[in-house]
């Protein structure tokens, strides 16, 4: 199956290059940013850090993680990452805010998985995407 190189979870040194290379290839065309690379570098991460949390914990995040990426790559979805937040108060981290809800956060958890509160309220790309990490 062709998979779009913003899908591809990097397997090598080279593949980490090429996808280098698209990036400043497609920001020298467009001159702007395409909103697609915190999303690849997302995937990414969680490839290796949703393995790694399944050795330690014998958990199966990896597994559906594989699922939702099968998924995506057969719809070839654009997928984003949300970077930034409002910043509020700057002498305070986000847990201690006004308003907790400007931040996403852990309120829960089980053996069915975490539990969120909360919104990312700032993300630049969200208009062209599917999906959001």
């Amino acid at each position: 199956m062709k998979v779009n190189r913003f899908l591809h979870i990097a397997e090598s040194a080279e593949d980490l290059v090429l996808q280098n290379k698209m990036q400043r290839k497609l920001g020298q065309n467009t001159g702007t940013c395409f909103q697609r690379c915190v999303g690849m570098d997302a995937m990414n991460s969680l490839h290796s850090t949703t393995f790694e949390i399944d050795e330690k914990h014998g958990t199966d995040y990896h597994k559906r993680f594989l699922e939702f990426v099968k998924m995506v790559k057969k719809g070839n979805l654009v997928i984003g990452g949300a970077m930034t937040d409002p910043k509020g108060d700057r002498s305070k981290g986000p847990s201690e805010q006004e308003d907790p809800d400007l931040f996403t956060r852990i309120v829960d958890s089980d053996e069915k998985g975490v539990y969120v509160s909360g919104a990312k309220a700032h993300q630049t790309g969200v208009l062209i995407l599917i999906g959001l990490f």
